[in-house]
């Protein structure tokens, strides 16, 4: 029997952890290591910018120059490369998982997203998921990675500038979805693994991975 036009073109709205905290927290440390033992997509907004930066583009050079300054880059750039990212993704199999690393950052990025969120097919936010560490943890890790990474958001005056931000500007976000019953948080102080078990043990508890598959090495 045929399906409808309707029932063909129905598809399963792609599952998304939003991945939040302060610069050095180790977001992307958590994110990369779901991809690798889960297969979990990992969009990193800094790095889309960063390679929009390498492409020479207009909107590159401007968020070049805002990156530079310890800002936050416009919403509709961001949420453009990150919606491109998450289509592509929904070819993926049924169980896969989407974690947006370090987006929405500031009041206006989180009104933008979740309109996105709500309109767009692509998108099931299920959690934002906050790596909670202090200012001088992550100062010492950031210094240390400024060392070898030649990124101009790694000097400790852009650090500063940077810590700033988030206190003023995401920390308002992660406010908004603890209220709203949508923020998970770990302790990012501890190590690797400490963290990553707490982040098992959320998703878990979420449905998202079994406990045998946590137990797993």
């Amino acid at each position: 029997r045929r399906l409808s036009t309707s029932a063909r073109t129905t598809r399963r709205r792609a599952p998304v952890i939003v991945v939040l905290g302060g610069p050095g927290s180790g977001k992307g440390t958590i994110c990369e290591s779901l991809n690798k033992k889960y297969g979990f997509n990992h969009f990193s907004a800094g790095e889309l910018l960063r390679n929009e930066i390498k492409s020479g583009s207009e909107h590159g050079k401007m968020v070049d120059e805002i990156i530079k300054q310890g800002g936050i880059v416009p919403s509709y750039v961001t949420i453009k490369l990150l919606i491109q990212q998450l289509s592509a993704a929904q070819t993926l199999g049924e169980h896969q998982c989407n974690l947006v690393d370090g987006f929405p950052r500031n009041s206006e990025n989180k009104d933008a997203w979740e309109k996105e969120a709500k309109d767009n097919e692509n998108i099931d936010m299920k959690f934002v998921l906050f790596v909670d560490c202090t200012e001088n943890v992550m100062l010492d890790r950031l210094t240390k990675r400024g060392a070898s990474s030649g990124r101009t958001d790694d000097v400790v005056d852009v650090i500063k500038k940077r810590f700033q931000t988030y206190r003023s500007q995401t920390v308002p976000v992660l406010e908004y979805y603890e209220k709203q019953g949508k923020l998970e948080t770990v302790d990012g102080n501890q190590s690797r693994a400490d963290v990553f078990s707490q982040v098992e043990r959320i998703l878990v508890r979420h449905g998202m991975i079994s406990t045998n598959e946590a137990a797993k090495l």
